[in-house]
C-alpha cells in the first residue's frame, strides 16, 4: 500500500511537467494587431517586441528615435517573462482598427505587482498620449479603478497606432497584456469575478471550519493549517491586487512590502504544519532541528521586508516558498517510507497543492514560460488540496479511534468510561463523514441537467448487471436512444433550447420504466441508455417502441416556439457468458442504433444476434415476462 502511495507521489510532477508541455505556445510573431468587430478578446503578449534599458535612463523620445538601430526583438513567447530584473523595459506593438463598431478598447495587464507602467499611444501625425499606472502609484491615481492594471485606448476605426509599453518594477518582470472591447471585458469581469469569488470562498470556508476543529478540539496541527490559510489568502489576494484595491489603496509602500511577509507566513504555516502533523520532534529528531532553524530564517525574513530592499526580500521570500515546498514534499516521503501513517493522505493532499505552487515561483524567476499552469498553479492546487486534505483529517480521525481503542483495553474502569465516551465521539464523527461522502457519492451519480443518472452511474451499474446475469445466466437488454437532428436543433434554436430538449427525453425514459431493477442513463450528449435485466425481445422491443412513440407524441415548448422530436433507438440483448466482454452488448446496441439512424431516423431497430442469443438463454431465462 505504501509502495502504490509513494509511486502516486512521484508520478504527480510528471502529470504537471506533461501538462506544462501542452501548454506552452508556439513562437509568437510581432505582426500587427488587427481588431474587428467580431472578436473581442486579443492577447497582446505574443506579438510584443521589447528592448532592454540596462541603465534606466532612456527616454521615450530617446527609444522611439533609436528603434530601429537599438533593434526591438520578438518577444518568442506566449507572455515575456524575464524574472528579477533592475532594467527598464520597453515593449512596442501595432494595433490596427478594422471595426467600425469600437474606437474604445481596455488594454489590461494581468500582473497587478508591477510597480511602474508607462503606455505611450502614438497618434498617425505623430504625437503620442502617456497613460501611467502600477502599484507605487497611488489607487486612486488609476483611470480605471481595478484590481488589474488598466488602460484606456482611442483608436478610430481605420486608424492604425504604435503602442510603447514601458515597465520598472522590483518584482518579478512579466508582462501579461490583453486588448478587450467594452462589451466583452465587462462580461469577461462578471464571469472573472465568480471564479474568485468560488477560490477564496473555498479558502475562507475551509478557514473557518479549521479554526472551529481547533477552538474544539485544541489539537495544534488545526491552528498551524489555519495560520497557513490566512497567510496563503492574503498572498493571493495581494498577487491579484485585491488588497491594495479594498484594503490599503492609499499605501502603496506597505502593499508591495505586504508581498514578501505574507509570503514568508506562507513558508512558516506550511513548516510548522508539516512538524506537527507529522510530529517531526517525535519521529525524526534530527529533522526537527534543520524545521527549527528554517522557521528562524522565514521569520527573520518577514521582519526584514519592513527595511530591507524589496529586490532583495521578494527574492529570499519566494527562495524560501520554493525551500518550505520541497522540504515539505521530502519530508512526506522520507515518512511515508518510514511507516509514518498520517504520511499516506497527507503527502497526496499537499504534494499537488506544492508542485503548484513551486511552478510559479519557478515562473517568477523566470526558470518557466509563463502560461496557465505556471500563472494558476497555486490555485489549482489549492481546490485540489481542499478534497485530499479531508481525507488525510478523516484518515487522522481514524487512526486516533485505533489508538483510543488500544488505551481502552489497558486503562482502569474509569479510564474505560472516558476512552468510551471518546470513542462514541469518533464513531458519531465518522458516521457523520460516512453519510456525507455517501451524499456526495450519490450525488456524483446523477446528470445536473436532467436529472437522471449519468455515464459514471451507467459504467457502475451495467458492470454489476452483467456480473450478476452471467452469474445467472439470464438475458440483460440494452436500449441505446439518440435524439434526432439534434444538432440542427442546437444550430437552429440554440443551447438552451438543445437543453430543454434533453430533459424532455430524459422525462420520457425515466416514466417508461416500469420495474426497479431497470435503470435510465444519459449516455452522452443527445445519447442515452436504458439498462433491463431479465428482458426478453419482444418486451424490450415493445419498451423501445413506448418509447419512441411517446417521444414522437411529445410537444416542446421554448419560448413561443413547439418542437416534435424523435429519436433512433437500437437494441441489444444477450445472455452472458464467462468469455463474453461487457463492451459486447454496448456495441451491439450502438450498432442497431446506427442502423436506425441509417435506415431513417424516428424507429426501433434490434441487432441481428438477439433472437441467436434468446434462443441459447436458459429455461428460467427464457419464461420471464415481457417489459
Amino acid at each position: 500500500m505504501i509502495r502504490k502511495i509513494v509511486n502516486i507521489v512521484f508520478c504527480l510532477p510528471c502529470f504537471f511537467v506533461i501538462a506544462l508541455l501542452f501548454s506552452i505556445g508556439a513562437q509568437a510573431s510581432s505582426a500587427p494587431v488587427v481588431l474587428d468587430a467580431d472578436t473581442g478578446r486579443y492577447a497582446v503578449s505574443s506579438q510584443l517586441e521589447y528592448v532592454e534599458d540596462a541603465s534606466g535612463k532612456l527616454t521615450f523620445e530617446e527609444i522611439r528615435a533609436a528603434a530601429g538601430t537599438r533593434g526591438f526583438q520578438p518577444v518568442n513567447a506566449s507572455t515575456p517573462s524575464f524574472g528579477f530584473t533592475s532594467s527598464s523595459m520597453w515593449f512596442r506593438f501595432t494595433i490596427e482598427n478594422r471595426s467600425a463598431r469600437f474606437k474604445d478598447w481596455l488594454l489590461e495587464v494581468l500582473y497587478p505587482p508591477l510597480d511602474h507602467v508607462d503606455i505611450y499611444l502614438v497618434a498617425p501625425d505623430g504625437s503620442h498620449a502617456v497613460m501611467r499606472g502600477g502599484d507605487r502609484r497611488p489607487f486612486d491615481a488609476r483611470a480605471i479603478k481595478e484590481r488589474n492594471i488598466n488602460f484606456l485606448l482611442e483608436v478610430q476605426p481605420g486608424d492604425s497606432r504604435d503602442v510603447y509599453v514601458n515597465v520598472r518594477t522590483n518584482s518579478s518582470m512579466q508582462l501579461p497584456l490583453v486588448l478587450w472591447n467594452m462589451p466583452t471585458y465587462i462580461e469577461a469581469k462578471e464571469h472573472e469575478q465568480h471564479l474568485m469569488g468560488l477560490f477564496y470562498g473555498i479558502l475562507a470556508g475551509l478557514f473557518v471550519f479549521n479554526l472551529v476543529l481547533f477552538l474544539s478540539t485544541r489539537d495544534k496541527p488545526y491552528l498551524y493549517y489555519v495560520s497557513y490559510l490566512l497567510a496563503f489568502f492574503l498572498f493571493q489576494a495581494t498577487l491579484h491586487g485585491l488588497t491594495y484595491e479594498y484594503l490599503w489603496p492609499d499605501a502603496p509602500a506597505w502593499a508591495n512590502t505586504a508581498l514578501p511577509i505574507f509570503l514568508c507566513m506562507g513558508s512558516i504555516g506550511v513548516t510548522e504544519f508539516t512538524r506537527s502533523f507529522l510530529d517531526i520532534g517525535k519521529n525524526f529528531p534530527r529533522l526537527n532541528h534543520f524545521f527549527t532553524a528554517f522557521l528562524l530564517i522565514s521569520v527573520a525574513t518577514a521582519a526584514a521586508a519592513f527595511f530591507a530592499p524589496y529586490p532583495l526580500v521578494i527574492r529570499l521570500g519566494t527562495l524560501e516558498g520554493v525551500i518550505a515546498s520541497v522540504m515539505a514534499f521530502a519530508t512526506g516521503c522520507y515518512a511515508l517510507a518510514k511507516g509514518v501513517k498520517p504520511a499516506r493522505y497527507f503527502m497526496i493532499a499537499w504534494s499537488v497543492f506544492l508542485i503548484g505552487s513551486l511552478l510559479y515561483a519557478l515562473k517568477t524567476f523566470g526558470l518557466l514560460p509563463s502560461v496557465f499552469i505556471t500563472n494558476y498553479g497555486q490555485q489549482i492546487g489549492s481546490a485540489l488540496e481542499v478534497i485530499l486534505l479531508s481525507m488525510a483529517l478523516a484518515d487522522r480521525l481514524r487512526i486516533l479511534k485505533e489508538e483510543n481503542e488500544r488505551i481502552q483495553r489497558q486503562a482502569t474502569t474509569e479510564l474505560e468510561t472516558r476512552v468510551q465516551e471518546r470513542t462514541r465521539e469518533l464513531d458519531a464523527a465518522l458516521q457523520k463523514l460516512a453519510d456525507a461522502n455517501k451524499a456526495l457519492h450519490e450525488l456524483n451519480l446523477v446528470d445536473p441537467l436532467t436529472g437522471i443518472k449519468n455515464r459514471k452511474f451507467f459504467n457502475e451499474r451495467y458492470a454489476e448487471e452483467w456480473r450478476r446475469a452471467m452469474r445467472q445466466q439470464y438475458p440483460i437488454a440494452l436500449i441505446m436512444v439518440d435524439i434526432d437532428h439534434f444538432k440542427s436543433i442546437n444550430d437552429r434554436y440554440g443551447h438552451l433550447c438543445g437543453d430543454v430538449c434533453i430533459k424532455a427525453v430524459a422525462n420520457v425514459l425515466q416514466g417508461s420504466l416500469r420495474r426497479p431493477s431497470d435503470h435510465a442513463a444519459r449516455y452522452g450528449g443527445e445519447e442515452f441508455c436504458l439498462i433491463i435485466p431479465h428482458g426478453d425481445a419482444a418486451g424490450v422491443a415493445a419498451l423501445a417502441e413506448e418509447v419512441r412513440s411517446r417521444v414522437q407524441e411529445r410537444v416542446v415548448e421554448f419560448d413561443d416556439k413547439r418542437l416534435h422530436l424523435t429519436v433512433s433507438v437500437g437494441i441489444g440483448i444477450m445472455v452472458p457468458m464467462p468469455d463474453d466482454n461487457s463492451d459486447t452488448l454496448i456495441a451491439r446496441a450502438d450498432a442497431a442504433l446506427y442502423e436506425a439512424k441509417k435506415l431513417g431516423r424516428n424507429q426501433v431497430r434490434m441487432d441481428t444476434h438477439c433472437q441467436m442469443d434468446q434462443d441459447a438463454a436458459s429455461p428460467e431465462s427464457a419464461g420471464v415476462t415481457a417489459v
